[in-house]
């Protein structure tokens, strides 16, 4: 049996841009925060320590760089809901790896991939899939710099 981790970006934004060494740095949380509330019952239980729950062994395929953002604490959170669904949320800053062909800019196009994969798991046993309708949501009032658009 497959199992299937449903991944969504929320408030990614881009650093910069560097074509000299094709890189893209982003920053993001990974994860999906949705759920429903219900009057006089528990919506979810909220944990900050990860390992008390199974997490799939993901990783950034086309990653150059990569931090956790932990100044106070680590900005990470677990959701158990009741129906056991588990939502592991957590904020990152990446420099992805993203082959560029400049010949052609302005008037050309670009695109840059986020690739998520398991380190140890099989396909057989574990896939990532964008979790529609949504699944990468960028900050409103993003900005590319050099001269570069965003195109959805």
């Amino acid at each position: 049996m497959t199992m299937e981790v449903l991944v969504k970006t929320r408030n990614m934004y881009v650093n910069k841009m560097n074509e000299s060494n094709s890189g893209l740095f982003v920053g993001t949380s990974i994860g999906n925060n949705e759920g429903t509330q219900k009057k006089g019952k528990i919506k979810y239980l909220t944990m900050t320590e990860r390992s008390k729950v199974w997490m799939p062994d993901t990783f950034f395929r086309n990653e150059k760089d990569g931090k956790f953002h932990n100044i106070i604490q680590p900005n990470l959170y677990v959701r158990v809901y009741p129906n056991g669904d588990v939502l592991y949320s957590i904020r990152v800053s990446l420099t992805l790896s993203c082959p560029m062909d400049l010949e052609l800019f302005p008037l050309d196009t670009q695109t840059c991939h986020l690739k998520v994969a398991s380190y140890g798991w099989t396909t057989k046993d574990l896939v990532y899939s964008w979790k529609p309708p949504d699944p990468v949501q960028f900050v409103a009032n993003l900005f590319l710099p050099g001269g570069f658009e965003l195109a959805r």
